[in-house]
């Protein structure tokens, strides 16, 4: 946990790496199942399980409407993943960088 005095700055690694855990079976879920299944459905109705009009009318909205929004939100999703992690690093490296300029400080201490 990273904390700063005046400001109160507190970061809770557990807390953002649950985020980005989350997020990515979010992703998964609409990556494998939701998209996966509207491209079967597709099949199913292109091989002709539903014929006519209406049945050309679902292809077209799912395929050019639907699964590009959900591409969008499966892409969305691995971008918040990816900066979820990326703030994870950054807090981490902020703590090594901290804890090694108080043990400088402390050691030089020492030597005076």
């Amino acid at each position: 946990m990273l904390e700063y005095s005046d400001t109160t700055f507190t970061v809770n690694e557990d807390t953002i790496e649950n985020l980005s855990h989350l997020i990515g079976q979010q992703e998964n879920i609409i990556a494998g199942d939701i998209i996966g299944t509207l491209r079967q459905v597709v099949e199913k109705v292109q091989e002709g399980v539903w014929r006519g009009e209406g049945a050309k009318s679902f292809v077209g909205e799912v395929e050019s409407n639907l699964i590009p929004l959900f591409i969008q939100l499966s892409n969305f999703l691995i971008d918040m993943e990816q900066g979820a992690r990326r703030l994870l690093d950054i807090v981490e490296d902020a703590e090594y960088q901290v804890t090694k300029a108080v043990d400088s400080q402390i050691q030089l201490r020492k030597v005076v």
